[in-house]
């Protein structure tokens, strides 16, 4: 059986049901939001914790895990 090796994270919060009705407003808000003001920050090089980023599932399947 062949194993996929990425994993998809999700903060654990995202399961508590205050935190989903806030997303879902600011879903909602998103598009009232005047996109040339809008400024755009790439912080996707810093990783300062110790969670693992790799786990084994079939290769058809995407793993998908939450963090604190």
């Amino acid at each position: 059986m062949d194993y996929a090796s990425k994993k998809t994270l999700h903060a654990i919060e995202q399961e508590r049901e205050d935190v989903k009705a806030e997303r879902d407003e600011w879903r909602t808000a998103q598009s009232k939001l005047k996109i040339d003001k809008l400024v755009f920050l790439d912080e996707s090089g810093t990783n300062t914790d110790m969670t693992r980023l790799y786990g084994r599932a079939p290769s058809d399947e995407r793993i998908v895990d939450y963090t604190t």
